[in-house]
């Protein structure tokens, strides 16, 4: 599937973005979105026509937000008349970092269809003090502690295949992959 990743912290301005795209019949689509934000708002939507039967859209957004980040995101789902058997999935996971870190999250479903699936989720949460106490009792630093729990979120979505890494460790793919999460360190470190 597509990736879209944002480190608002490199940009001087805020971020916006829309994303539409048409589905036609047996169409398979798998956008994930995943973000990273430090004082910048953070505009997303994107917008799944289905026009086609039988046509699948999985929607998976991982966000963290971190000191005053604002991120507004919109998932639409459009199941038109004519797209019977048609399933629509958008889920979301926030971590915010902070107090002052917002977030408002609209996962939007619209049916012009009887026969389909929709589903939709978000989550929105802070880290769980259990987990990086856990993680504090086994030599890492609480700000060690957080950086591991987010790229517990995050990595999967990243490297998802592993057999095809395993593989092809010296590809185009693996080594954009890798610069990712070295960016992803980055952005981490100023947590």
């Amino acid at each position: 599937g597509k990736i879209t990743i944002c480190f608002l912290r490199k940009w001087k301005s805020d971020y916006k973005t829309c994303d539409k795209s048409w589905w036609k019949s047996k169409s398979r689509n798998k956008p994930e979105y995943i973000y990273f934000g430090k004082d910048k708002k953070l505009d997303f939507l994107y917008y799944a026509d289905h026009i086609g039967k039988e046509s699948i859209t999985t929607l998976d957004i991982e966000g963290v937000l971190f000191e005053n980040a604002y991120k507004d995101f919109r998932g639409i789902i459009n199941f038109r008349k004519g797209t019977p058997e048609s399933d629509g999935r958008e889920r979301e996971n926030v971590l915010l970092l902070s107090k002052e870190a917002k977030t408002k999250s609209s996962p939007i479903l619209l049916c012009g269809e009887e026969n389909v699936n929709g589903n939709h989720a978000a989550s929105i949460g802070k880290i769980d003090e259990k987990k990086l106490f856990y993680l504090q009792t086994r030599g890492y630093s609480k700000e060690e502690g957080k950086r591991e729990v987010v790229l517990s979120k995050i990595v999967p979505l990243i490297f998802e295949n592993e057999e095809y890494l395993e593989e092809n460790t010296e590809s185009i793919y693996l080594n954009f992959k890798k610069k990712i999460y070295e960016n992803i360190v980055k952005s981490l470190q100023e947590i």
